[in-house]
């Protein structure tokens, strides 16, 4: 049995962990976001006025 092709069961998350996520901007209501988008905002440079 290999481990890495084992299904998960699924209790919400997604394949990453993720069970929610939001951006808040200091001019917005916060944003739903998923493990691709919270990468992405983690490889940016300038996040100074969001957070995660």
């Amino acid at each position: 049995m290999n481990p890495a092709t084992l299904q998960r069961a699924p209790y919400g998350s997604d394949f990453s962990g993720l069970v929610c996520g939001f951006r808040f901007h200091v001019d917005r209501p916060g944003e739903p976001i998923d493990t691709e988008a919270a990468s992405e905002w983690l490889a940016r440079d300038d996040t100074t006025k969001e957070f995660v």
